[in-house]
């Protein structure tokens, strides 16, 4: 049976038993595996992403398929302040609560350990329609040649490529834990107001802008 997606905001207590569940964040700051539930064998996506938001955010569905160049770095998210939003690493996939109105910002856990001074590389990232969400992808640096699989490329994807990838890979479902994975960049707030711009950088980082098409 094919997938169907819709990114629902639902009010639904479909969350609750989610405190109950232990903490990932020995891999993965600020994130933890999401509550088994009682799914169909063939579940859609309208079950699968359903996301309790506060007023003023919308859901956004994030996938990053392991492949052969994928590394162990996690792609960090982050709202214009700094605000942890979510982190997703290789063959994970999650739901984040992001603001209706305003960008995203989006950089390797590489760079958040990194020194104060080095140079990085962020993406400014505005959250595409709902129906649609981002999949992250390891780059190349040819055919043959991967790269450091410490970065994602993150692009916007259709329903049906968010729905391809999934019936592809083996994803772990994870979902954020907003206070712990705070607490995780303020223990690197420095580097944190690099990254967001709090702080001028030196030297000029890279910043790719993924346009919503």
């Amino acid at each position: 049976m094919p997938l169907r997606m819709r990114l629902v905001s639902s009010l639904a207590l479909l969350v609750s038993a989610a405190s109950c569940l232990p903490s990932a964040s020995g891999t993965n700051p600020g994130m933890a595996q999401r509550p088994r539930r009682p799914y169909a064998a063939d579940a859609t996506l309208d079950e699968l992403a359903r996301l309790e938001v506060a007023n003023g955010q919308r859901p956004l569905l994030v996938v990053y398929p392991r492949t052969a160049c994928s590394g162990s770095a996690k792609a960090v998210f982050v709202d214009r302040s700094g605000r942890f939003l979510g982190a997703v690493g290789p063959g994970q996939a999650a739901l984040f609560g992001v603001p209706s109105g305003g960008g995203l910002l989006a950089f390797s856990s590489v760079e958040l350990t990194s020194p104060l001074g080095r140079w990085f590389a962020i993406d400014e990232i505005e959250p595409p329609a709902p129906g649609s969400g981002l999949l992250l992808e390891a780059p190349r640096v040819s055919a043959r040649q991967c790269g450091s699989g410490q970065y994602a490329n993150p692009n916007v994807a259709t329903k049906r490529e968010l729905e391809a990838a999934l019936a592809e890979s083996d994803v772990e479902w994870l979902e954020p834990r907003l206070a712990e994975g705070q607490a995780w960049l303020d223990e690197h707030h420095e580097r944190v107001d690099e990254l967001v711009g709090r702080q001028e950088a030196k030297p000029q980082p890279i910043v790719r802008r993924v346009i919503v098409p």
